[in-house]
């Protein structure tokens, strides 16, 4: 290891549907942090909802505590597949399109704005196409933008082949879906786009079994005692869709997708949900668990108002739901996570949700249940005399799982998925605007237990370029799927 460098302990998390599996991390700073490194991500916030608000960050340098989340089975045996996770640190934001991650996928001046993973898509899984540029498929974005004064709508409609699906103007985000890779640089070209990347999309906690919420709180026990039955409530709900799809029949108006006020829907027919709900923006062809969390609102408080938003969109489009439900609502309730939301620093949903209880309004968050499927594990230097920026990889700087083991097997049936978050407790750019991450990490999937190669044992990575030491630029996030 070159002595000005010092790999300080890092932390990893990762989360199976089914058993322990496992990934590589590594982890490099620079000088000016030689000496400096904690073991904490930063001083801790008041935490308001589980998923939501996690730590914020001062001025100190951060020691990288990595988190990968797995969603789908992996624990069986045809297919043995290598993951490792590598560390590389380029230059910062102005002259990345000078780095070897940018230049080998495109020499576009504006490539730097613009995720690797949509520059190079045929080298990422099946399973998030719409995401990652498959021309069979729209490619759907999420857009960080910079302060403008100039008409955002306005600009983006000029632009053939490119659809706005939500505006944010108070948190400055634009989702958007094109229909040709070529409109990345389009829209990489102009001024007021910050950075683009994939919309890695969400999740809903939805329960498997029956509810017995009104019994589980004993709200029956408390409603017959004291006549309380929700009067003059009104709880705002945010999910994928209340009546978008399966909770919708010839006689359910608005249309699927259309705000207003939701009637005739079959569970308002059943008795399940009042005659009326407040519709503020609803999204066809989801599961409609917006629904059932309003039957059991329904049950718990069958005399409350209800009020729905879709916070399945985009986290901007989550965010400004929270806003508006906040206004409207005297209690808020969500059970959507979003992949590419800051698990280490408050983003723009958790700073909604934040400014929701700020102003008087209780705000509820699922927190999930992953059970005991997370992995945590201190960095160790594969090879600490070595420290390098390759890009392709060439294998020296690698966790070191155990005795000496940079490769760790996950298995795979035919037909089963992963779908790998990994977060490390630096700011993210888009949330803090110039406050990026120094450090800058990598997964890649392989098929052998040797380095990544292109063209040979790879079979999809996550590789956006971030910053360095000194230079903080980018997301402290990747995001990797994979359907074997």
């Amino acid at each position: 290891m070159n002595p000005k460098f010092q790999h300080p302990l890092n932390q990893f998390v990762l989360i199976s549907n089914r058993r322990r599996t496992f990934l590589n991390l590594e982890k490099s700073v620079g000088s000016q942090k030689s000496t400096q490194a904690i073991d904490a991500p930063g001083k801790s916030e008041k935490i308001l909802i589980t998923n939501k608000v996690t730590t914020s960050f001062s001025t100190s340098p951060r020691t990288p505590i990595a988190y990968v989340s797995f969603l789908r089975p992996t624990d069986f045996s045809r297919i043995k597949i290598q993951m490792l996770l590598f560390l590389l640190l380029f230059a910062p934001l102005q002259v990345w399109a000078s780095s070897p991650k940018v230049e080998r996928f495109s020499d576009h001046r504006n490539a730097a704005k613009i995720s690797t993973s949509l520059l190079e898509p045929s080298l990422q899984s099946s399973n998030a196409g719409a995401a990652l540029g498959r021309s069979s498929e729209p490619i759907l974005l999420d857009v960080v933008l910079n302060p403008s004064d100039l008409n955002v709508l306005q600009l983006i409609a000029q632009i053939q082949g490119v659809e706005v699906r939500h505006f944010s103007e108070k948190y400055q985000r634009i989702s958007l879906s094109v229909v040709d890779s070529e409109l990345l640089f389009t829209l990489a070209s102009l001024a007021v786009v910050r950075s683009i990347r994939p919309e890695y999309g969400a999740i809903v906690h939805t329960g498997s079994v029956e509810s017995l919420a009104d019994q589980a709180l004993q709200s029956d026990v408390i409603r017959a005692a004291n006549a309380l039955e929700g009067q003059g409530q009104t709880v705002g709900i945010l999910s994928d869709s209340i009546a978008g799809g399966p909770n919708r029949d010839a006689n359910t108006s608005p249309a699927a997708g259309v705000a207003g006020t939701l009637s005739g829907s079959p569970s308002q027919d059943s008795g399940d949900l009042p005659a009326q709900i407040t519709v503020f923006q609803d999204l066809a062809g989801r599961s409609d668990e917006g629904g059932a969390m309003a039957e059991l609102v329904h049950d718990i408080a069958p005399a409350a108002a209800i009020a729905f938003n879709t916070a399945f969109i985009s986290e901007a489009g989550f965010a400004d739901g929270i806003d508006r439900l906040c206004q409207a609502s005297t209690v808020v309730v969500d059970d959507i996570l979003f992949f590419a939301e800051p698990m280490y620093q408050p983003g723009i949903v958790a700073q909604a949700a934040s400014a929701c209880v700020d102003s008087g309004v209780p705000y509820f968050s699922s927190a999930g249940n992953s059970a005991n499927l997370g992995v945590r594990s201190h960095y160790v230097d594969s090879n600490s005399a070595v420290d390098n920026k390759n890009f392709p990889v060439s294998g020296e700087d690698l966790h070191d799982w155990q005795s000496g083991d940079q490769y760790l097997d996950i298995k795979l049936a035919p037909g089963a998925s992963i779908f790998a978050v990994m977060q490390w407790n630096q700011p993210f750019d888009s949330v803090s605007r110039g406050a990026g991450t120094e450090i800058d990490l990598d997964i890649y999937l392989t098929t052998t237990p040797s380095v990544p190669t292109f063209g040979s044992n790879l079979l999809a990575l996550s590789f956006n370029a971030q910053g360095d030491t000194g230079a903080p630029s980018g997301d402290a996030a990747e995001v990797l799927s994979f359907l074997n």
